[in-house]
């Protein structure tokens, strides 16, 4: 894995800090001028072997980056070397030249997306490219492992129609139907027996990020990085209710079994308890001191799970808005989670490449799970609690098998690799 090169005016060094920061915490490597060397011959030539060997060029753009010298000679030199360019927009219009460069608009001081980031995930894990189109299973049983493929032939149905990213998706309670949310800011309904697309949900100002399904599949809900979350009836294409209150991109959504409240995730490091009626907050859960990436309630709605940039889950009671517990071992963002049926462990996927099964009693971790190359992204638990599957940066998903003998863990556990 290489690194990112971070290119900025000093005068914009508290921000370039931030960035970094979340940048590391995505699971990134960053090399950026401090501003300690001394500027001369071997100051150029440490920039230029600095951007020889970066996988991709981040280049914060504001007036007075548009002004440095240094930072003119550094795009030049990577445009020369052909590197990726990725450009943070803080002030100003974009600059010329790069108009038809990828770009972000971090005007305020905004933090890039969660589809900013994916890109130079992307970028920064060559090795896991693979040449052909196939999606690369890896199964974890015992104690060994089984490499499997899944080619595009074996897929039971590819359900096209989004012209974006796909961030997330959701399947009605009867599994007749499925819900997609994209970065193309509509979230569309599927027949899941044909794959036809039955509806397409359109009123976000920005891409939607998440997207949830009450148990009794009465409604949607979906989160977007315009800051609300919408609620839609299924039986038409118009949103019911905007929940606004939420002061950075909403990440993520979940409801509560029995329908009593929405939870939702946030970049603005809190989440909040909506209730699904008015459209009020109900509480908002503020202890995580980063953007908040994922969220899941317990089978009884007992409890709410987080996951934060800031390496840690947070368990929380969603009646009085305190935090019962705080799950601290990832050495990296935690991306997301998933809860077994009982609500006894959770699963967590982190940028440091691993996953975590943890001890909701306890809030110790029972077993890490190595194998994944690159940030693990998402994971879920089967229903009957016999696997979990994770997805990864490395671009391949791993299946982690129990043997149906021992159960679920601790034992589980402990046979697994």
């Amino acid at each position: 894995m290489g690194y990112v090169f971070v290119s900025y005016s000093r005068s914009n060094t508290d921000y370039a800090d931030r960035l970094v920061a979340h940048l590391e915490a995505a699971g990134l490597e960053v090399w950026i001028d401090r501003g300690d060397m001394e500027v001369g011959a071997r100051y150029r030539r440490t920039i230029r072997d600095a951007i020889d060997g970066c996988d991709a060029f981040v280049l914060i753009m504001s007036h007075a980056a548009e002004d440095s010298h240094w930072v003119e000679n550094e795009l030049d030199w990577a445009e020369r070397q052909k590197k990726a360019i990725f450009g943070l927009l803080l002030e100003g219009e974009p600059w010329f030249g790069l108009t038809t460069t990828h770009y972000e608009v971090v005007i305020g001081g905004t933090l890039p997306s969660d589809r900013f980031i994916s890109g130079l995930l992307h970028i920064n894990h060559p090795a896991s490219a693979t040449a052909e189109p196939a999606l690369r299973v890896s199964q974890s049983e015992g104690g060994g492992s089984a490499p499997s493929r899944l080619t595009p032939h074996d897929e039971s149905r590819t359900r096209a129609g989004h012209t974006d990213w796909v961030w997330s998706c959701a399947v009605a309670p009867d599994s007749s139907s499925l819900v997609s949310a994209a970065a193309d800011k509509t979230l569309r309904l599927w027949d899941a027996a044909t794959g036809d697309c039955l509806r397409v949900f359109s009123g976000h100002l920005g891409p939607v990020l998440g997207c949830a399904l009450a148990a009794d599949g009465s409604y949607l809900v979906s989160a977007s990085r315009d800051r609300t979350l919408r609620l839609w009836d299924l039986d038409r294409s118009e949103s019911a209710l905007t929940l606004t209150g939420h002061t950075d991109a909403v990440a993520h959504c979940a409801v509560a079994p029995d329908g009593s409240y929405i939870v939702s995730a946030s970049h603005d490091a809190s989440l909040r308890l909506w209730d699904p009626r008015t459209g009020d907050t109900i509480q908002t859960l503020e202890g995580h001191t980063g953007p908040v990436w994922g969220c899941a309630v317990t089978a009884d709605g007992s409890h709410i799970i987080s996951t934060s940039a800031d390496k840690t889950l947070r368990l929380w009671d969603p009646h009085t808005g305190s935090t019962v517990q705080t799950l601290e071992g990832h050495t990296a963002s935690v991306w997301g989670c998933a809860v077994t049926a009982e609500g006894d462990h959770i699963i967590s996927a982190s940028a440091d490449k691993t996953l975590r099964v943890w001890d909701t009693q306890t809030g110790n971790t029972i077993r890490t799970l190595e194998g994944h190359t690159a940030p693990v992204l998402g994971c879920t638990i089967a229903p009957d609690g016999r696997y979990i599957v994770s997805a990864s940066a490395d671009k391949t998903l791993r299946l982690w098998v129990s043997d149906p003998e021992l159960g679920w863990p601790p034992e589980w556990a402990s046979a697994a690799s």
